[in-house]
């Protein structure tokens, strides 16, 4: 039974790191853990709009997902591949939603890629400098608060501005 429909229900969040351990244990497909499990933040939010549950129940669900991507995050490293390029990943100025961005480099360094995390809030100078620093081949970037997306923009004038752009792809998400 996947691990989202096995525990939402109840919602012992202490479980719900327990079995990702155990199915991890068993051989279970780190990805299919990651897709099962990324489904619940959803359903969090959606008990949220609807009066279920408030703020720091969600919040709660949120550092329960860390902690399970911090599981996960070895088991993913040790995956098939390497020497796909270098990955330089943050949010944007302003924004310090970091799981999304966490999860999307924990898939990216198990498929191959060498993945630095620039943490949270990264100005453009500051992708810049990372970008040329570690060679970059992919600039990645998110903005979960809509305030923030022009920050994106600004970057990628930046990733121009310094002659990087042609040398770097860009990914954006949020």
């Amino acid at each position: 039974m996947p691990i989202n429909k096995q525990f939402l229900k109840s919602r012992p969040e202490v479980k719900v790191t327990f079995a990702v351990e155990k199915e991890a244990a068993a051989g279970a497909e780190q990805v299919m853990l990651i897709g099962e499990f990324t489904q619940w933040q959803p359903v969090e939010l959606k008990r949220m709009k609807s009066g279920e549950c408030f703020i720091p129940e969600v919040l709660l669900s949120a550092r329960v997902m860390q902690g399970t991507l911090d599981i996960l995050k070895p088991l993913l490293a040790e995956g098939e591949g390497g020497g796909l390029g270098t990955v330089v990943i943050g949010p944007v100025k302003g924004d310090i939603h970091d799981i999304g961005k966490n999860l999307v480099g924990m898939m990216l360094s198990g498929a191959g890629f060498e993945v630095v995390n620039l943490g949270t809030g990264i100005s453009p100078a500051q992708f810049v400098a990372a970008a040329k620093e570690h060679k970059a081949t992919i600039v990645g970037m998110s903005a979960l608060l809509t305030t923030t997306i022009p920050r994106m923009k600004e970057t990628i004038a930046a990733l121009v501005a310094e002659g990087l752009r042609a040398q770097v792809k860009v990914m954006v998400g949020g």
